[in-house]
């Protein structure tokens, strides 16, 4: 090799050490960051996600940013919102924090908006499915960025159907019915044995709110005033919210034709389909690995949701969290600024990848609609949807409490909604 040729090959070495150099940041002055982020130490607050699935991309954040510092705190669900309100009393809250699909009206005030020029709205729109939008947009400001939108889907036994003669899952309410009755098993004295479908009551099924909730919007029901957030799904007359209150209290109903369910039952909807003791419920994404700890020889599989017969518009049940940043943070920017990077597509997919859920974002779900164990959550987030509530703890607690009082009693179902109604009005407008 001539002396030309080494000089050159030494001057292409330099060049690369240097520029690697400046990427750590040891050439003093020169670093790559993005614009206008100032020293901050941010504290993120988190539900169910373990530091592995949000480690590497802090990393990579701050690896571009090394003037950001990020700690990721997991928190317990139970007392998270309890835990949040206070600390945030006390002036040490977190910079970003989990917050539910319904807070956005709740939490308005304690969550600041994202600037145009990091993440405009049209940006926004164009990325991030319609529920998205419906819950943490409000007036053309956004406020928090979810990395998935999780579904109501239906989980079926295969042996169960098997035995049957079922080779498909219901598509309709009409053959959930119609499947429901056949799938049922019952004693000489009405006692069910096996259940066709876990629906009809309240405590004893998982997320039976959601699935109420569900069957009225697909009714046709207006659940409250998009501007105030009043109840009004007991206002209409011959409304959808009756038309589903009725349908699905039948289920638990000794009397009814299709009862399949009691709510007298002691292990609720999850372990006894856990259990090989109910044919269908009601699940999300996360549903799948919990049965599977709790039974992982049960056969079984999972199936979109039910839509009216003959609809044309689909429309399922959105329950998910998204990240916001604090309104009195002194580091709103390097919080957003984070937001934005995590919510970059290749970002959030591999975020996606190692907590197994259904992305937020079109460009992701069109790959995870030909991943087989997410391609129906996928599908069915772009067609998602959901209501304006106040209080969502509250709202759970009533339709709970309603539903199993209804059951019980023979009041109209309209009574039962104008109760409920009134209950949780006089509660969150009073304040």
């Amino acid at each position: 090799m001539n002396l030309t040729k080494i000089l050159i090959i030494g001057s292409v070495v330099l060049v690369i050490l240097f520029i690697f150099l400046i990427y750590l940041g040891v050439v003093p002055g020169l670093k790559f960051k993005f614009k206008n982020i100032p020293p901050s130490e941010l504290e993120v607050w988190g539900v169910f996600d373990d530091s592995d699935a949000i480690t590497p991309l802090i990393q990579a954040f701050t690896s571009k940013n090394p003037n950001v510092t990020i700690t990721y705190r997991k928190k317990s669900v139970q007392n998270y919102e309890d835990e949040l309100v206070r600390a945030f009393a006390a002036g040490k809250g977190p910079d970003i924090f989990m917050t539910h699909n319904t807070w956005t009206p709740k939490f308005r005030d304690l969550l600041a908006p994202v600037t145009s020029d990091i993440f405009s709205i049209n940006d926004f729109r164009k990325r991030f499915v319609d529920v998205v939008q419906k819950d943490f947009t409000f007036e053309e400001n956004i406020y928090g960025i979810p990395l998935y939108v999780d579904t109501l889907a239906l989980y079926y036994n295969i042996d169960l159907f098997n035995s049957a003669g079922l080779i498909e899952p219901p598509k309709d309410w009409e053959e959930f019915e119609k499947y429901a009755k056949l799938l049922t098993k019952k004693t000489g004295t009405g006692e069910i044995l096996v259940s066709g479908a876990a629906l009809g009551s309240g405590k004893n099924i998982l997320r039976s709110p959601d699935i109420l909730s569900l069957l009225m919007i697909q009714n046709g029901s207006k659940m409250s005033d998009p501007l105030s957030g009043e109840i009004i799904f007991d206002r209409e007359k011959n409304s959808g919210a009756e038309n589903a209150l009725k349908f699905y209290s039948e289920f638990a109903r000794p009397k009814s034709e299709n009862y399949s369910w009691s709510q007298n039952f002691k292990n609720d909807s999850q372990n006894m389909f856990a259990l090989g003791r109910v044919a269908m419920m009601f699940g999300y994404s996360w549903t799948k690995n919990s049965i599977l700890q709790k039974a992982p020889r049960l056969r079984f599989n999972v199936a979109y949701m039910p839509q009216k017969k003959d609809s044309v518009i689909k429309k399922n049940y959105a329950n998910y969290w998204g990240y916001g940043v604090y309104s009195n943070s002194p580091d709103k920017i390097a919080a957003w600024n984070f937001l934005k990077f995590l919510a970059e597509p290749k970002n959030a997919a591999f975020y996606l990848s190692q907590i197994e859920e259904p992305a937020s974002q079109r460009a992701v779900l069109a790959i995870q609609q030909d991943d087989p164990n997410l391609a129906i959550f996928a599908n069915q987030a772009l067609t998602a949807d959901s209501w304006f509530q106040l209080n969502n703890t509250l709202v759970d607690k009533v339709l709970i409490n309603m539903m199993d009082q209804h059951v019980l009693s023979e009041q109209s179902e309209a009574l039962a909604l104008r109760r409920a109604a009134s209950e949780i009005n006089s509660k969150i407008l009073s304040k």
